[in-house]
């Protein structure tokens, strides 16, 4: 989309009176320097109307992938600012916001790259937002904006109040670690036994001190290797917020933005369930951006297409569970009943 807008002020309005006040005197007493001044005004208004708007004239803006930012930061977008004429083109401004950004020259039948800045007071998936150009070359006078929509994307990620701790994630992974592999042979390097060597096992794992002593093939029995893993899942709900709070839904976003990050600095395998275009998304790993890119997308409306799930509760909320084992998928764990301080 594209639209010219011109606005005169009170200095073009004040000179055009001007100039036309001398032209009168001037017609009246047949002054000749008078007649000069008054044309040089005109002149002057003439050059400013038509080379601020030739200046923009034929520009196109374009949207290069910037990367995303989290809720509260602003964001630096780079715009491709193209000139398909053989003229060069001087002194003019482009912004998105509140603070414009002042371009030199653009060569003829060139093109430049500016990085303007955009607020993003709250998360989610935004087009790019409007691109003004704005041209008063060569005087100050008879200054034209120029309105461009691009195509493009703006991701801001949920941004939710920093944990240093919580007992779930202390207390539950430690518990479920003990009962889960306490007695179970493993890889780890914590010992677990030394027992009688069996045929086909590893002879690297033979304890060979007690194995002299002995007399009989001993082997090393270690614990078994669990990764801890932090299972977090988005159910769907109303969105309205009331009395003025914040909406249930972004409550939620960012709680599960604050666990995931707490999760990845403590090293978990973070993995994370949302409702989004009617399907059930998922997220999991190591890395962060793919998590909080989920977060982010989050809709009331994609939450309240999900119909197939048994789960229904009337406000959004988030259930959480901290594990060191995998967890079996998620449909069989449906209408089972959690275990006791494993979801929070």
């Amino acid at each position: 989309m594209r639209r010219f807008s011109i606005r005169s002020r009170t200095d073009e309005l004040v000179l055009a009176f001007i100039a036309f006040f001398l032209f009168f005197v001037a017609t009246n007493t047949q002054t000749g320097w008078l007649f000069v001044v008054s044309s040089l005004i005109g002149g002057v208004l003439a050059v400013s109307f038509f080379s601020s708007r030739a200046t923009l004239q034929g520009l196109r803006v374009r949207a290069l992938a910037s990367a995303p930012v989290f809720a509260g930061q602003t964001a630096r977008l780079r715009l491709e600012i193209e000139n398909p004429l053989p003229r060069t083109r001087r002194y003019l401004t482009v912004s998105a916001g509140e603070t414009p950004v002042l371009i030199d020259s653009i060569p003829a039948w060139g093109r430049i790259v500016a990085e303007v800045e955009v607020a993003c007071p709250r998360r989610g998936a935004f087009p790019v937002p409007p691109i003004r150009l704005y041209s008063a070359t060569p005087f100050g006078l008879f200054g034209v904006t120029r309105v461009q929509r691009p195509e493009g994307e703006l991701l801001v990620y949920p941004r939710g109040p920093r944990l240093e701790h919580t007992g779930l994630m202390q207390t539950a992974p430690r518990r479920a670690y003990s009962a889960r592999t306490h007695n179970r042979a493993g890889s780890s390097y914590d010992l677990r036994r030394i027992r009688p060597y069996e045929p086909g096992e590893d002879i690297r794992a033979v304890h060979w001190p007690l194995t002299a002593r002995t007399g009989q093939l001993m082997i090393r029995e270690h614990q078994e290797t669990s990764a801890r893993r932090l299972s977090l899942v988005l159910l769907n709900g109303s969105a309205s917020a009331t009395g003025g709070e914040p909406p249930p839904l972004e409550l939620a976003v960012e709680a599960a933005a604050s666990l995931v990050e707490l999760g990845l600095r403590q090293g978990l395998a973070v993995r994370l369930l949302a409702a989004r275009r009617g399907k059930l998304a998922e997220s999991t790993g190591s890395q962060g951006h793919t998590h909080f890119e989920l977060l982010a997308r989050l809709t009331a409306e994609a939450l309240d297409a999900r119909r197939s799930c048994a789960w229904r509760p009337r406000r959004p909320s988030l259930k959480a569970r901290c594990s060191s084992w995998r967890p079996r998928p998620w449909a069989s764990q449906a209408g089972r009943k959690p275990a006791a301080n494993a979801w929070a």
